[in-house]
């Protein structure tokens, strides 16, 4: 009930299978899960869209819901996949700074990128502006979020 009230979605605890697997519908993605997933809940809400369901069933696990304020996503089961993530949180509006499996995240002006392998990166920020930068190794590094200027390594 709190979880509903939370993200303003109607859920229904459901049985899990023994082995769910999740299937994604946009990327066409399907991952396994090890064992049962408990507690487990399946999304009822008119209205929202569908992003993933328990493979070979219509029982939605992974929903977003656009408010007047605000949108919802909510998934039943944990993601699995970067690609995955990237993805909902475009369609949730949100800006991608970088499309590698770094560390990435960003606020008071700046962008910090944690990578544990280093190489060639691209980040991209707000207006449309790429900063191309070449990372030695396991890295963190800060930038200024508006012109891309490193201020910290580490």
């Amino acid at each position: 009930a709190f979880v509903s009230e939370l993200t303003g979605l109607q859920l229904r605890a459901i049985d899990s299978p023994t082995l769910p697997k999740v299937h994604f519908t946009h990327p066409d993605t399907t991952w396994a899960f090890e064992s049962a997933v408990r507690p487990l809940v399946e999304i009822n809400s008119p209205g929202a869209d569908i992003l993933g369901t328990l493979d070979g069933t219509k029982q939605v696990v992974i929903a977003r819901q656009k408010f007047a304020t605000h949108t919802t996503l909510f998934a039943a089961l944990p993601m699995h996949s970067a690609e995955v993530w990237r993805t909902v949180l475009r369609a949730a509006g949100c800006h991608v700074y970088n499309e590698q499996n770094d560390f990435t995240t960003a606020g008071d002006n700046f962008v910090l990128l944690h990578t544990a392998s280093g190489g060639v990166r691209t980040i991209y920020l707000h207006k449309g502006l790429e900063v191309r930068l070449d990372l030695p190794g396991a890295v963190t590094w800060l930038l200024d979020a508006q012109t891309g200027e490193v201020v910290m390594r580490n």
